[in-house]
């Protein structure tokens, strides 16, 4: 007598409920009701906290190893990951916004970030590109337009200083 299929389902999302994990539960019903068999779904997210600092086989938990074990015994593995909606597009958008607008790409992923904490959405009236700050971006023009007149006259009184300690020296002597 032959032993009934061994089929074995992993899911790799971490979070439970999963869609991965639904979706394996119900792949290993379809497989159940058309060939008897054994079934098993493995769930990364609940072993996943048991690997850190594994290096070797030996130093896995009974729960992993029992689980390991039965991927390798298995008749039929199917096996399910779920889909990340991160792109790398997104981070060289960002990229290419923070050059056009000359700001650090830190500066320009805090913005992101806080745009994304606040829950903020852009209107309709922002344009693409648009720094979450609150100013629109001709006021931003307009301060850094100050500060380098300020910085511009902070250096000329510098170099007013500098030649009238020269002049001054020179005469002392």
């Amino acid at each position: 007598m032959t032993h009934p299929l061994r089929v074995v389902a992993v899911s790799g999302g971490l979070q439970r409920p999963h869609k991965s994990a639904l979706l394996a539960e119900h792949l290993l019903d379809l497989i159940a009701d058309e060939v008897p068999c054994q079934q098993r779904l493995i769930e990364m997210g609940k072993i996943a906290p048991l690997l850190p600092g594994a290096v070797w086989r030996s130093q896995l938990s009974d729960t992993v190893e029992q689980e390991l074990a039965a991927v390798e015994q298995a008749d039929v593995l199917v096996v399910v990951t779920p889909v990340f909606r991160g792109s790398y597009t997104g981070v060289n958008r960002r990229h290419d916004g923070a050059r056009r607008l000359g700001v650090p790409v830190a500066t320009m992923g805090n913005w992101c970030r806080r745009q994304r904490e606040e829950g903020a959405k852009p209107t309709a009236a922002a344009s693409p590109g648009t720094p979450p700050s609150r100013r629109p971006v001709s006021d931003l023009e307009a301060e850094v337009s100050r500060l380098r007149k300020k910085l511009a006259s902070a250096k000329l009184d510098i170099e007013i200083l500098r030649k009238a300690t020269a002049y001054f020296a020179k005469g002392s002597r």
